[in-house]
């Protein structure tokens, strides 16, 4: 009361150097962070440990960034013993602020990776950025990175998470355990209770870490025993019944409320609603003020307050509230809805996973999942970005539902991406993500005569090789006084669709002579862009294109394979597709990230006896005494075709289990007799990182074309981003 605010000319400038002067204040032992993967999961891992024993803040997921890292410095207390501070960067020059800001006592280096590639220039200059935090620890203290990174020039001692050492503890992966040995000869074995990537990195970061600061092993070992992974990211899908969820819990910061909110208004539909459990710790009244203020601005219809969250009930005057026990009293208020097209925003203390949220909201999930990583495709647009340089636009193509895995979601997240065109094979395909709302602008392979009038109805650019359909597009545009952009595909090689070569300054001429219409693109579409042996074919088309010599704003002849492997001077916008999924061939100047994941799980186990034979047609026969057969969800009605039939091997518990029998409509089995600690409902990978989706097809002898355009209704379909 009676304050009056400061007025700055830079306003995140002179909060950074409010942060770097508060935090040289502070007696609190500062460990910085950083690295492209692995910084948050290291953070809470971290946390825990040290609690054991130190009073310890952490800052939140979402706060890493150059507002985030000072908000997160002006939170620490007087009274904290050791801060973890997570320092993210984008782009070059973003470090040095950081480092300013944390002056470290203590770093930790974790993965380094293909993260903003596309911003940080190379995987080197990336590592020298991450490196000025590294230098800005005094002599007096540690880093801890991996041996396999080349760091010289450190001022402090270094140490490698990656070596066993006989003076600090290590993990090494023993199926299906963690064994863990410490200095003094104890060893603890430490079940896998949830896996998530490069678990035992994590384990090896955050053990050595803690165990210098003085945790002793014992309080590291009971630390460990209650740890379990938070999700660390936003995952949306839509039950059977029409409600589309969005669980990004984990509240504890502004920006995380924002950043939710923000995903929730480009997915909101019908009514919207608000699940809350709660903040991860006890908030200050700004932060209630913030997320009521939010709430309001949302413009939600229905807040649901679970447990401790219920608090809040006052704050919220005019809006419809229920308070509820547990998540599942809050189920059945959501059941109660009056209109079941809404969507639901979960956000709460703590992430929770699919799996825990499946036993919470039981009927909103499958067992067989499609997950779409959205985070790794844009990741993978960025990446052909960086391969292609700035000259070269980007058409996206969403056709056959997004390859399988769905259209809008797919268009929804490079739309906001930046991509200049989306394209799809059909017109209905274009109309239904106009109906979406997608506004981006949107090519058409092929156009029927009787759609050119809904062509130009739903401003959707056409692909023409033929004079009638020009006419016909012409007359319907003058008719309506439009002026349509149309691309004129020739065929030099496909003999699909295309004019020949020798139609094609005619038919440009057609077009140009047209008031109504504008020439937008030249186009052609090779035959064998993803097979070496045929090279030269390749080549032969491409410059067959190129003798044409018709101008337009643009001209494109790439597909993803084509992109990767070829310089096509002349060209300056290429179509992606299944590249953007991090499929497809190789190059050693692009980093793709595979982005689609199919899981399910164990239904029942059987257990057959020597002789007897397993699914239709008997074509496996059982050949030890006992053996274990697990049943698997999933059959050809969902795309799984016969071909893996005693073929092929799906991921349970991290070991491989062979399939065995015929692949049946609804089902198919596979051996679990070498992995004791599979169960009824135990997860089943089939593809992701590894097998990826390529690499599973090839074993049925697929494309991963035909793999995820076949993948049917009931598998359930997620989306999952997860910002680095």
């Amino acid at each position: 009361e009676g304050m009056h605010p400061l007025r700055v000319e830079r306003t995140l400038q002179a909060l950074q150097e409010l942060a770097a002067a508060y935090r040289r204040l502070l007696p609190t032992t500062i460990v910085a962070i950083t690295g492209c993967y692995g910084k948050t999961l290291t953070k809470d891992l971290l946390e825990v440990l040290l609690r054991q024993r130190k009073r310890t803040y952490a800052s939140s997921g979402s706060l890493n960034s150059q507002l985030g890292v000072a908000l997160s410095l002006l939170e620490i207390s007087h009274l904290d013993e050791i801060a973890l501070i997570e320092a993210g960067v984008s782009q070059v020059g973003d470090m040095s602020k950081l480092a300013h800001m944390i002056a470290p006592d203590y770093a930790l280096l974790t993965t380094i990776e293909g993260a903003h590639l596309h911003t940080m220039g190379s995987l080197t200059q990336t590592l020298e950025e991450k490196k000025l935090l590294l230098q800005a620890v005094p002599s007096s203290g540690w880093v801890i990175a991996p041996q396999r990174l080349s760091l010289k020039n450190l001022p402090s001692r270094q140490i490698f998470w990656d070596t066993p050492s006989p003076h600090l503890p290590h993990a090494d992966f023993k199926e299906p355990l963690f064994q863990l040995t410490f200095p003094e000869g104890k060893t603890f074995d430490l079940p896998l209770k949830q896996p998530v990537p490069r678990q035992k990195e994590l384990l090896c970061r955050a053990l050595k870490a803690a165990f210098l600061l003085g945790v002793e092993s014992d309080a590291l070992i009971e630390g460990l025993k209650s740890y379990l992974p938070q999700t660390l990211y936003t995952e949306m899908w839509t039950s059977p019944f029409g409600m589309t969820f969005l669980n990004d819990s984990y509240c504890s910061d502004p920006l995380s409320i924002e950043r939710a909110f923000r995903l929730f208004n480009k997915a909101a539909e019908g009514r919207r609603l608000f699940v809350f459990d709660g903040f991860r710790q006890e908030p200050s009244r700004g932060m209630r003020r913030h997320l009521v203020a939010a709430l309001k601005q949302h413009q939600i219809d229905h807040v649901l307050l679970i447990d401790q969250a219920r608090s809040l009930a006052k704050d919220l005057q005019e809006t419809k509230i229920t308070l509820c026990a547990d998540a599942k009293e809050a189920w059945n208020a959501l059941r109660q809805e009056p209109q079941k097209k809404a969507t639901v925003l979960l956000k709460g203390a703590r992430k929770k996973g699919l799996d825990q949220l499946r036993e919470e909201f039981a009927e909103g999930l499958s067992d067989s999942r499609l997950c779409l990583h959205l985070d790794k495709v844009e990741a993978n647009l960025n990446a052909f970005r960086h391969h292609l340089g700035p000259q070269v636009k980007i058409c996206a193509m969403v056709k056959a539902n997004g390859y399988g895995t769905d259209a809008i979601a797919m268009a929804k997240c490079l739309a906001d991406a930046g991509v200049h065109l989306l394209g799809v094979a059909h017109l209905h395909e274009a109309i239904a993500l106009r109906l979406a709302g997608i506004t981006t602008d949107i090519l058409c392979l092929y156009t029927a005569p009787y759609e050119v009038s809904q062509a130009i109805e739903w401003q959707v650019q056409v692909a023409v090789y033929d004079l009638s359909l020009i006419e016909l597009l012409s007359a319907e545009a003058k008719r309506r006084g439009r002026i349509v952009p149309i691309h004129l595909h020739v065929d030099t090689g496909m003999s699909r669709l295309g004019c020949r070569p020798k139609e094609t300054a005619s038919l440009a001429l057609a077009i140009e002579r047209s008031s109504s219409l504008r020439l937008e693109g030249v186009m052609t579409h090779f035959a064998c862009a993803d097979d070496p042996a045929k090279d030269a074919v390749t080549r032969k088309q491409f410059d067959l294109f190129c003798r044409l010599n018709i101008q337009a704003p643009l001209i494109h002849a790439a597909n993803s394979a084509a992109a990767t492997r070829f310089h096509l001077p002349g060209c300056n916008m290429v179509r992606l597709g299944l590249g953007l999924l991090g499929l497809g061939p190789c190059s050693p100047t692009l980093c793709l990230q595979p982005a689609v994941e199919l899981s399910s799980r164990i239904a029942t186990i059987q257990y057959c006896q020597a002789g007897e034979t397993v699914s239709y047609g008997g074509t496996y026969t059982v050949k030890r005494a006992v053996e274990r057969i697990g049943v698997i969800p999933l059959g050809y009605a969902d795309g799984i075709s016969r071909a893996y039939s005693n073929r092929g091997q799906v991921k349970v518990c991290g070991q491989w289990a062979p399939i065995v029998g015929n692949v049946c409509m609804d089902f198919f089995m596979c051996d679990l007799t070498s992995i004791p600690q599979a169960q009824e409902h135990t997860p089943v990978l089939l593809f992701g990182e590894e097998p990826n989706a390529e690499e599973f097809a090839q074993v049925g002898g697929l494309t991963p074309y035909e793999l995820l355009t076949r993948l049917g209704s009931r598998i359930q379909r997620v989306f999952r981003y997860e910002a680095i």
